[in-house]
């Protein structure tokens, strides 16, 4: 991480923090949006799933900007962690509508199941070996978010046209963002 003293540093905090803030923004506002539009098309369950990715984008959001905002070292430590498990719950909630719309039975159940027991495994390793093994981290982000991959044939016969480039950019958006995580203690 930069020194805490540096004017480059504290840009970039400050950026981070407006720029999540606006995430925060973003899920607040368009959650009721996606659900109101999601209201007598769908299943329960599916308006649940949305839920659950509106939840989540908040949680990331919120965790990342109250981090990129402290800069007390003990409660910036708390809150950095607080970011990285947040990364886990937008993954997994990002992938929980998609599973809800185009997955049926034990399909859904399976996927479910291993994507937020998988997130469950990544909050535990954040709370107990922050700091270690830290490209673990890396191979849980990656194969969460590409675990969609071998059921898109089973999906691509429910989705509407241009769903699924939007699913690629998606992919593409959340390993690009790998780079910033890997490089968090380079300044930009």
């Amino acid at each position: 991480m930069a020194e805490l003293n540096s004017t480059q540093y504290f840009r970039e905090e400050r950026a981070n923090a407006i720029t999540h803030g606006l995430g925060i923004l973003m899920g607040v506002l368009g959650t009721p949006l996606l659900l109101y539009r999601s209201m007598g098309v769908d299943s329960g369950w599916q308006s649940f799933g949305l839920l659950i990715f509106g939840l989540s984008m908040v949680v990331l959001y919120l965790s990342s900007t109250l981090y990129h905002s402290i800069h007390r070292p003990d409660w910036k430590l708390r809150m950095r962690k607080a970011d990285h498990i947040g990364i886990y719950f937008l993954i997994a909630g990002t992938h929980t509508p998609f599973v809800f719309y185009y997955l049926e039975g034990a399909t859904a159940r399976n996927y479910l199941l291993i994507l937020w027991g998988l997130a469950l495994l990544g909050t535990l390793y954040k709370l107990f070996l922050f700091g270690r093994f830290e490209r673990l981290s890396v191979v849980f982000y990656l194969i969460m978010g590409w675990m969609a991959v071998p059921f898109l044939p089973q999906m691509l016969d429910r989705m509407a046209d241009g769903c699924i480039e939007w699913i690629v950019i998606g992919g593409l958006s959340y390993t690009a963002g790998v780079i910033f995580f890997v490089t968090d203690h380079k300044p930009f």
